[in-house]
């Protein structure tokens, strides 16, 4: 795979399946020269034809993106979001006629997000803020020339769902004044009359009720750490005479990180997407007997399942280091998974390597995992070690066309997964707590050790890369290794101090620092690198987004100075018009041309 190929790659950031189970609908980016971003469009597959063709939906003349499908409870319209000439507005049009140009909704609301249906044949709903500046949900009914709030003034709406039944609307209101985090309410479609209940832990979403109506389901972290993992509740006995609704947590036993999750038929069972380590499952959890059941095979990918409300059928997401993702769709529950999507051809005819995950004990008995991929000759292999953000990510078995292209140009990859990662407990999410660019640190050099040792990584050939905190971790093992024969670091924390100061990131410092800067400034020095740029004396490549919103430049530019004032070489980059993270295909283009050339020095 060449460089070139990296923008052409097209992964599903969206993907529903209609009640009826006969469209399925999915939004994907779309590359163009002609335009400096790769817009996304949706498009529509009919399951009923003999001969299944995915057709784009109309996004109407000049638009640049038609994202976010929701397809009404009728299975026959959909709805989404279309972004034309720095405008936004909601377009609503026909699955069975993609070709035909949808029609605008009028006087949206501020920040609309969250599309929904209400009723049969169904009318569109979505979340806005009103002038008042609080969340509400908005709805179109028929003779309605512009959307009108349905719930009550001054109560702000986290999430919200329609019924399978069209009957009911339950919504979540974030309190933030008192003891209680959120409160369900659960009234008529209307937002007429009803029963509020308040909810355990603090909600993140995926509100979604049972088919029945009986049952309602969302995703929260426990109250006061928003470092842990998210569960599923599950607030039972609603709407049933002499039943005292409930409030259960159904997953505390499970192994895993949980992503997302979708009722099945009869409403019996919630199928849940399951990250473990670098595996991606999906597993069948039984309510009455909170009895799980793995579905697939564990060693690739799965994600995204979504559930028809008829004829059983579901669909997800699967992918692994070498595969790219595709759409698969299963009909019942011993059915044969069929793709249904082959949007990257053009990575089929290329030469692709499969990841693997290994294993290995840092120095306290820590055991840790990461991804290794290698090219197709004998090792030991020149090796880049791909540090990850965060820290509260991970890397996981999944496709990566950049770790395709790198390795293509004859390097092997080794991404760690380091204390303080997701995919795991809450307790090792937590392992660095008060310990940033500390043991966490150690870990990634571990690693490298453990793969030397293994004779796969090639001692004399290391280099790395980090984007964000994984730049702040290179920047940190630098200083305290001899290893590196040469860095590339993306939108770094250089120094955590002046971090306070940024627009949006001083918040990780109150979840990472035991005490405030005021306190205990030496604890801000000791974790920041440019306290210790003496010690790094390894060529290091700065870049940056000129309008990153959470790490300002001037990190960059600090420590690009600072190792250039000792002499150290080095260059720093600024992206105009890139973010935190780099979205223009010639940005990513040049950025990874950039790299190649730069650890070229670690061969």
């Amino acid at each position: 795979m060449q460089i070139e190929d990296v923008v052409h790659y097209v992964p599903i950031v969206g993907s529903s399946l209609s009640s009826d189970g006969r469209f399925v609908v999915v939004a994907t980016p779309i590359y163009s020269e002609d335009k400096p971003l790769r817009p996304v469009l949706s498009r529509v597959l009919d399951l009923k034809q003999k001969k299944r063709t995915w057709n784009f939906l109309n996004p109407g003349m000049g638009v640049e993106s038609l994202y976010n499908p929701s397809i009404a409870p009728d299975s026959e319209r959909f709805a989404a979001f279309r972004y034309s000439n720095a405008l936004l507005d909601i377009a609503v049009g026909r699955l069975d006629a993609p070709e035909d140009s949808p029609q605008a909704l009028t006087g949206l609301p501020e920040d609309p997000s969250a599309l929904k249906w209400r009723g049969l044949p169904g009318q569109v709903t979505c979340l806005g803020t009103d002038l008042e500046g609080t969340r509400r949900i908005w709805v179109w009914s028929e003779g309605n020339k512009a959307g009108v709030p349905l719930t009550p003034e001054g109560r702000s709406v986290f999430d919200y769902a329609f019924s399978a039944t069209h009957q009911l609307l339950g919504w979540i209101e974030q309190k933030r004044q008192d003891s209680i985090s959120a409160m369900l309410h659960v009234s008529d479609d209307r937002g007429e009359s009803g029963l509020s209940i308040p909810l355990e832990g603090t909600p993140v979403g995926f509100l979604a009720w049972a088919p029945d109506g009986t049952k309602l389901a969302y995703m929260g972290r426990p109250k006061g750490n928003r470092l842990s993992r998210s569960e599923v509740w599950v607030v039972t006995g609603i709407n049933q005479e002499n039943v005292q609704p409930k409030v259960i947590c159904v997953t505390e036993e499970l192994e895993g990180w949980i992503t997302g999750f979708d009722w099945n038929r009869t409403g019996s069972a919630l199928i849940l997407a399951v990250e473990q380590g670098t595996y991606g499952r999906l597993a069948r959890l039984e309510l009455e007997h909170k009895e799980v059941e793995w579905l697939g095979e564990k060693h690739q990918f799965l994600s995204g399942p979504s559930l028809d409300r008829s004829k059983g059928q579901m669909i997800f997401l699967r992918q692994d280091g070498s595969l790219p993702q595709q759409l698969y769709l299963q009909s019942g529950k011993t059915g044969k998974p069929k793709a249904l999507t082959r949007f990257n051809r053009r990575f089929e005819q290329r030469e692709r390597f499969d990841s693997e995950t290994v294993h290995w004990t840092a120095k306290d008995g820590t055991t840790l995992d990461g991804i290794w991929i290698e090219p197709k000759q004998e090792g030991p292999h020149p090796t880049l070690v791909w540090v990850h953000g965060g820290p509260a990510e991970h890397i996981n078995r999944t496709f990566s066309p950049y770790f395709q292209a790198l390795t293509a140009q004859g390097w092997a990859i080794f991404a760690p997964n380091y204390r303080g990662s997701t995919g795991r407990s809450s307790s090792f999410l937590r392992a660095n707590v008060g310990d940033l660019c500390g043991e966490d640190v150690e870990d990634v050099l571990s690693g490298i050790d453990e793969m030397v040792s293994r004779g796969r990584a090639h001692g004399d050939k290391i280099t790395a890369m980090g984007w964000s905190y994984g730049g702040s971790l290179c920047l940190m093992a630098a200083a305290r290794s001899s290893l590196f024969k040469a860095l590339v670091v993306v939108a770094p924390v250089v120094d955590w101090v002046a971090i306070f100061g940024a627009q949006r990131f001083p918040s990780i410092t109150r979840e990472y620092f035991e005490q405030d800067v005021w306190e205990n400034r030496t604890e801000y020095d000791n974790r920041s690198p440019v306290s210790f740029a003496s010690d790094i004396q390894v060529p290091t490549l700065f870049m940056h987004g000129a309008l990153d919103p959470l790490v300002p430049p001037s990190q960059s530019a600090l420590m690009e100075r600072m190792l250039r004032g000792q002499g150290v070489e080095t260059e720093f980059h600024l992206y105009p018009g890139e973010f935190h993270v780099f979205l223009r295909p010639a940005s990513i283009l040049k950025m990874l041309t950039m790299v190649t050339d730069w650890i070229k020095r670690g061969q």
